[in-house]
Protein backbone atom coordinates (compact mmCIF):
# COMPACT_ATOMS: atom_id res chain seq x y z
CA UNK A 1 0.00 0.00 0.00
CA UNK A 2 1.29 3.62 -0.01
CA UNK A 3 3.39 4.80 2.64
CA UNK A 4 2.06 7.17 5.38
CA UNK A 5 2.98 10.65 5.16
CA UNK A 6 4.90 11.82 8.06
CA UNK A 7 2.58 14.31 10.21
CA UNK A 8 3.40 17.46 10.92
CA UNK A 9 1.12 17.53 13.99
CA UNK A 10 -0.78 14.86 16.03
CA UNK A 11 -1.22 10.96 14.48
CA UNK A 12 -1.19 7.54 15.80
CA UNK A 13 1.89 6.05 17.04
CA UNK A 14 3.64 4.11 14.75
CA UNK A 15 1.59 5.50 11.89
CA UNK A 16 1.06 9.40 9.98
CA UNK A 17 -1.42 10.05 8.00
CA UNK A 18 -3.06 10.02 4.63
CA UNK A 19 -0.66 10.58 1.35
CA UNK A 20 -1.46 13.46 -0.79
CA UNK A 21 -1.56 10.98 -4.20
CA UNK A 22 -5.01 9.19 -3.17
CA UNK A 23 -8.58 9.82 -3.02
CA UNK A 24 -10.74 10.14 -0.51
CA UNK A 25 -10.77 12.80 2.37
CA UNK A 26 -8.47 14.34 4.36
CA UNK A 27 -10.50 15.41 7.28
CA UNK A 28 -12.61 13.56 9.62
CA UNK A 29 -16.06 15.25 10.92
CA UNK A 30 -14.21 16.59 13.79
CA UNK A 31 -11.64 18.63 11.24
CA UNK A 32 -8.62 16.64 12.09
CA UNK A 33 -6.55 15.16 9.63
CA UNK A 34 -6.95 11.29 9.43
CA UNK A 35 -4.19 9.18 10.33
CA UNK A 36 -3.26 6.32 8.03
CA UNK A 37 -0.98 3.08 9.15
CA UNK A 38 0.70 0.72 6.59
CA UNK A 39 1.72 -2.67 6.75
CA UNK A 40 4.56 -4.16 4.05
CA UNK A 41 2.78 -7.33 3.44
CA UNK A 42 3.97 -10.36 1.29
CA UNK A 43 7.56 -12.61 1.57
CA UNK A 44 9.37 -9.47 0.16
CA UNK A 45 9.77 -6.32 2.47
CA UNK A 46 11.76 -3.00 1.53
CA UNK A 47 11.89 -3.66 -1.93
CA UNK A 48 14.20 -1.11 -3.35
CA UNK A 49 10.79 0.16 -5.90
CA UNK A 50 8.78 1.23 -2.73
CA UNK A 51 11.15 3.43 -1.15
CA UNK A 52 13.13 0.46 0.87
CA UNK A 53 14.56 -0.06 4.22
CA UNK A 54 13.50 4.01 4.62
CA UNK A 55 9.69 4.02 4.06
CA UNK A 56 7.19 4.99 6.27
CA UNK A 57 5.01 1.04 6.16
CA UNK A 58 5.65 -1.19 9.12
CA UNK A 59 6.24 -4.72 8.45
CA UNK A 60 3.27 -6.97 7.59
CA UNK A 61 2.38 -10.76 7.35
CA UNK A 62 4.30 -12.78 4.94
CA UNK A 63 1.14 -14.60 4.56
CA UNK A 64 -1.51 -11.81 2.78
CA UNK A 65 -4.31 -13.76 1.65
CA UNK A 66 -4.74 -15.68 4.61
CA UNK A 67 -8.30 -14.45 6.05
CA UNK A 68 -6.41 -13.41 9.74
CA UNK A 69 -8.04 -9.73 9.74
CA UNK A 70 -7.31 -8.30 12.47
CA UNK A 71 -3.62 -9.76 12.57
CA UNK A 72 -2.51 -9.11 9.14
CA UNK A 73 -4.05 -6.14 7.64
CA UNK A 74 -2.29 -4.14 5.03
CA UNK A 75 -3.67 -1.09 6.13
CA UNK A 76 -5.90 1.51 8.54
CA UNK A 77 -7.48 4.75 8.40
CA UNK A 78 -7.92 6.24 12.25
CA UNK A 79 -10.38 8.78 13.23
CA UNK A 80 -8.78 10.98 16.44
CA UNK A 81 -12.94 11.08 17.12
CA UNK A 82 -14.84 14.01 19.03
CA UNK A 83 -11.74 14.54 21.51
CA UNK A 84 -9.09 15.25 18.27
CA UNK A 85 -6.92 13.27 20.06
CA UNK A 86 -5.28 10.01 19.08
CA UNK A 87 -5.08 7.24 21.21
CA UNK A 88 -4.29 4.10 18.78
CA UNK A 89 -0.95 2.49 18.37
CA UNK A 90 0.12 0.69 15.22
CA UNK A 91 2.65 -1.69 15.31
CA UNK A 92 4.85 -4.37 13.11
CA UNK A 93 3.03 -8.01 12.63
CA UNK A 94 4.40 -10.60 15.37
CA UNK A 95 1.99 -13.50 14.59
CA UNK A 96 -1.19 -14.80 13.86
CA UNK A 97 -3.12 -14.06 17.20
CA UNK A 98 -1.70 -10.52 18.08
CA UNK A 99 -3.75 -7.67 16.72
CA UNK A 100 -1.46 -4.56 15.05
CA UNK A 101 -3.68 -1.96 15.96
CA UNK A 102 -4.45 -0.97 19.38
CA UNK A 103 -6.98 1.78 20.29
CA UNK A 104 -8.53 3.46 23.39
CA UNK A 105 -10.76 6.32 24.21
CA UNK A 106 -13.17 7.59 21.22
CA UNK A 107 -10.79 6.53 17.67
CA UNK A 108 -12.54 5.04 15.11
CA UNK A 109 -10.32 2.79 13.13
CA UNK A 110 -11.38 1.54 9.82
CA UNK A 111 -9.21 -1.57 8.40
CA UNK A 112 -8.48 -3.37 5.19
CA UNK A 113 -6.97 -6.78 5.17
CA UNK A 114 -4.88 -7.58 1.74
CA UNK A 115 -7.86 -8.99 0.22
CA UNK A 116 -10.12 -6.39 0.72
CA UNK A 117 -7.68 -3.91 -0.69
CA UNK A 118 -7.94 -5.33 -3.66
CA UNK A 119 -11.14 -3.75 -4.93
CA UNK A 120 -10.76 -0.15 -3.11
CA UNK A 121 -8.56 1.97 -1.11
CA UNK A 122 -10.74 4.74 0.09
CA UNK A 123 -14.58 5.52 -0.46
CA UNK A 124 -14.81 8.67 -2.69
CA UNK A 125 -16.22 11.49 -1.23
CA UNK A 126 -19.72 13.00 -1.58
CA UNK A 127 -20.88 15.35 -3.54
CA UNK A 128 -19.77 18.53 -2.41
CA UNK A 129 -22.67 20.92 -3.92
CA UNK A 130 -25.26 18.42 -3.15
CA UNK A 131 -28.80 20.08 -2.44
CA UNK A 132 -26.84 23.84 -3.42
CA UNK A 133 -28.28 25.97 -5.86
CA UNK A 134 -25.62 28.37 -7.42
CA UNK A 135 -26.69 31.94 -7.23
CA UNK A 136 -23.96 33.54 -9.58
CA UNK A 137 -21.96 32.00 -12.52
CA UNK A 138 -19.27 33.17 -14.60
CA UNK A 139 -18.17 31.42 -17.63
CA UNK A 140 -14.56 30.63 -18.44
CA UNK A 141 -12.36 32.80 -19.66
CA UNK A 142 -14.82 36.06 -18.73
CA UNK A 143 -15.30 39.13 -16.57
CA UNK A 144 -17.74 40.74 -14.71
CA UNK A 145 -17.39 44.02 -12.44
CA UNK A 146 -17.69 42.81 -9.56
CA UNK A 147 -18.90 39.62 -7.51
CA UNK A 148 -22.11 39.87 -5.50
CA UNK A 149 -22.47 38.69 -1.89
CA UNK A 150 -19.38 39.54 -0.74
CA UNK A 151 -20.15 39.66 2.66
CA UNK A 152 -21.82 36.10 2.66
CA UNK A 153 -20.72 32.77 3.23
CA UNK A 154 -19.79 31.48 -0.19
CA UNK A 155 -18.80 28.25 -2.18
CA UNK A 156 -17.13 28.55 -5.05
CA UNK A 157 -17.46 25.49 -7.59
CA UNK A 158 -15.11 24.61 -10.81
CA UNK A 159 -13.84 21.60 -13.18
CA UNK A 160 -10.39 22.29 -14.86
CA UNK A 161 -8.03 20.17 -16.84
CA UNK A 162 -4.85 20.92 -14.85
CA UNK A 163 -2.02 21.84 -17.08
CA UNK A 164 0.86 19.19 -17.92
CA UNK A 165 3.27 20.27 -17.17
CA UNK A 166 2.25 22.75 -14.19
CA UNK A 167 2.47 26.27 -15.32
CA UNK A 168 2.04 29.10 -13.41
CA UNK A 169 -1.33 30.78 -14.05
CA UNK A 170 -4.60 32.34 -12.96
CA UNK A 171 -7.48 30.14 -12.01
CA UNK A 172 -9.76 32.72 -10.93
CA UNK A 173 -9.76 36.35 -8.91
CA UNK A 174 -12.05 39.19 -8.07
CA UNK A 175 -11.61 42.33 -6.12
CA UNK A 176 -8.49 44.28 -6.39
CA UNK A 177 -5.55 44.39 -4.28
CA UNK A 178 -6.90 46.13 -1.01
CA UNK A 179 -9.59 43.21 -0.29
CA UNK A 180 -9.70 39.97 -2.73
CA UNK A 181 -9.51 36.60 -2.91
CA UNK A 182 -7.82 34.64 -5.95
CA UNK A 183 -6.76 31.08 -7.10
CA UNK A 184 -3.93 30.48 -9.20
CA UNK A 185 -1.07 27.91 -9.54
CA UNK A 186 2.38 28.17 -8.96
CA UNK A 187 4.58 25.22 -9.41
CA UNK A 188 3.83 22.89 -7.76
CA UNK A 189 1.06 24.60 -5.80
CA UNK A 190 -2.31 25.44 -6.10
CA UNK A 191 -2.64 28.64 -3.85
CA UNK A 192 -6.17 30.33 -2.33
CA UNK A 193 -6.39 33.42 -0.17
CA UNK A 194 -8.96 35.35 0.87
CA UNK A 195 -9.23 38.89 2.55
CA UNK A 196 -7.28 41.68 3.29
CA UNK A 197 -5.10 41.44 -0.26
CA UNK A 198 -1.69 41.90 0.95
CA UNK A 199 -0.76 38.98 3.06
CA UNK A 200 0.60 35.68 2.14
CA UNK A 201 0.08 33.60 5.16
CA UNK A 202 -3.30 33.28 7.49
CA UNK A 203 -3.77 36.25 9.54
CA UNK A 204 -6.20 37.64 11.91
CA UNK A 205 -7.76 39.41 8.62
CA UNK A 206 -7.03 37.33 5.85
CA UNK A 207 -6.97 32.87 5.31
CA UNK A 208 -4.75 31.18 2.53
CA UNK A 209 -4.31 27.21 1.61
CA UNK A 210 -1.57 26.23 -0.81
CA UNK A 211 -1.63 22.49 -2.08
CA UNK A 212 0.63 20.38 -3.55
CA UNK A 213 -0.94 19.30 -7.03
CA UNK A 214 2.07 17.96 -8.76
CA UNK A 215 0.96 14.71 -8.93
CA UNK A 216 -2.35 16.36 -10.50
CA UNK A 217 -0.55 17.41 -13.89
CA UNK A 218 -2.71 16.71 -17.17
CA UNK A 219 -5.78 15.28 -14.27
CA UNK A 220 -9.23 16.93 -14.43
CA UNK A 221 -10.13 18.06 -10.82
CA UNK A 222 -13.41 19.53 -9.29
CA UNK A 223 -12.15 22.03 -6.88
CA UNK A 224 -13.84 23.87 -4.35
CA UNK A 225 -13.68 26.47 -2.05
CA UNK A 226 -15.94 27.23 1.13
CA UNK A 227 -15.46 30.60 2.93
CA UNK A 228 -16.19 31.72 6.31
CA UNK A 229 -16.82 35.14 6.28
CA UNK A 230 -17.69 35.86 10.20
CA UNK A 231 -15.69 35.64 13.16
CA UNK A 232 -13.60 33.30 13.18
CA UNK A 233 -12.80 33.67 9.40
CA UNK A 234 -12.69 30.54 7.61
CA UNK A 235 -11.47 28.89 4.47
CA UNK A 236 -11.58 25.56 2.85
CA UNK A 237 -10.25 23.35 -0.27
CA UNK A 238 -11.94 20.48 -2.16
CA UNK A 239 -10.38 18.45 -4.43
CA UNK A 240 -12.38 15.86 -6.29
CA UNK A 241 -14.74 16.35 -4.05
CA UNK A 242 -12.37 15.96 -0.13
CA UNK A 243 -11.83 18.09 1.80
CA UNK A 244 -8.26 18.77 1.66
CA UNK A 245 -7.27 21.87 3.07
CA UNK A 246 -8.37 24.16 5.74
CA UNK A 247 -7.59 27.57 7.69
CA UNK A 248 -9.00 30.02 9.74
CA UNK A 249 -7.95 33.69 10.82
CA UNK A 250 -5.18 33.62 13.39
CA UNK A 251 -6.81 35.21 16.10
CA UNK A 252 -10.58 34.45 15.75
CA UNK A 253 -11.80 37.68 13.88
CA UNK A 254 -13.74 37.51 10.94
CA UNK A 255 -12.24 38.29 7.55
CA UNK A 256 -10.90 41.79 6.97
CA UNK A 257 -11.76 42.88 10.32
CA UNK A 258 -10.72 46.47 11.91
CA UNK A 259 -10.72 47.47 8.28
CA UNK A 260 -14.02 49.10 8.49
CA UNK A 261 -15.03 46.22 5.85
CA UNK A 262 -15.08 43.53 8.41
CA UNK A 263 -16.97 40.20 6.99
CA UNK A 264 -15.80 40.47 3.61
CA UNK A 265 -13.93 37.59 1.56
CA UNK A 266 -13.54 40.00 -1.81
CA UNK A 267 -14.07 43.78 -2.89
CA UNK A 268 -15.92 45.59 -5.06
CA UNK A 269 -13.27 45.53 -7.73
CA UNK A 270 -13.67 43.24 -10.75
CA UNK A 271 -13.75 39.48 -11.33
CA UNK A 272 -12.37 36.70 -14.03
CA UNK A 273 -12.99 32.85 -14.34
CA UNK A 274 -8.99 32.32 -16.28
CA UNK A 275 -8.50 35.83 -16.81
CA UNK A 276 -7.42 38.90 -14.79
CA UNK A 277 -10.40 41.88 -14.69
CA UNK A 278 -9.73 45.07 -12.82
CA UNK A 279 -6.96 44.60 -11.09
CA UNK A 280 -5.98 41.17 -8.70
CA UNK A 281 -4.95 40.98 -5.04
CA UNK A 282 -1.25 40.31 -3.55
CA UNK A 283 1.16 38.55 -4.37
CA UNK A 284 -0.49 38.45 -7.86
CA UNK A 285 -0.84 42.08 -8.28
CA UNK A 286 2.51 44.26 -10.19
CA UNK A 287 2.05 42.22 -13.19
CA UNK A 288 0.29 40.35 -15.47
CA UNK A 289 -0.88 36.75 -14.47
CA UNK A 290 -0.74 34.67 -17.47
CA UNK A 291 -4.34 33.56 -18.50
CA UNK A 292 -5.25 29.97 -18.12
CA UNK A 293 -5.90 29.32 -21.10
CA UNK A 294 -2.33 30.33 -22.02
CA UNK A 295 -1.20 26.64 -20.94
CA UNK A 296 -2.22 23.36 -22.27
CA UNK A 297 -4.91 23.12 -19.20
CA UNK A 298 -8.58 23.67 -19.85
CA UNK A 299 -11.35 25.24 -17.92
CA UNK A 300 -14.32 22.91 -18.37
CA UNK A 301 -16.62 24.41 -16.12
CA UNK A 302 -18.62 27.73 -15.80
CA UNK A 303 -17.48 29.07 -12.12
CA UNK A 304 -20.76 28.99 -9.59
CA UNK A 305 -20.93 30.52 -6.79
CA UNK A 306 -23.53 29.65 -3.74
CA UNK A 307 -24.07 32.19 -1.32
CA UNK A 308 -25.28 31.35 1.77
CA UNK A 309 -24.52 28.27 1.72
CA UNK A 310 -21.59 25.51 2.28
CA UNK A 311 -21.60 21.57 2.09
CA UNK A 312 -23.66 19.73 4.70
CA UNK A 313 -20.47 17.78 6.25
CA UNK A 314 -18.12 21.34 6.49
CA UNK A 315 -16.42 21.44 9.49
CA UNK A 316 -17.12 24.08 11.33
Amino acid sequence: PHEWRTAVGSAPTGGGTIPLNVGGTFYDPWGTPYGYCAWDVGSESDHTYCNGSSANRLDGSNDPTADEVQAQTMMALISAGPDKNFDTTCAAYTDSTTDTITSADDDIVMRNSYRQSQNSLFLSCPDVTAGMTATETLAPMTTLSAFSDRGADITIDFTATMPDPLAYSLLWEGGGTGYGAAMWIDPPNLYFASGLGTDLTTTETNVWIEYDIDHYAGKNLRITTVIGTDAPGSAGLYINNCLVGRTYTTTGKSLSYGTGTSGLWTGSAGAGFGTQSSGVREPLNGAAVPDYDSTNGSLDSDLKLYANQKPAYYPE
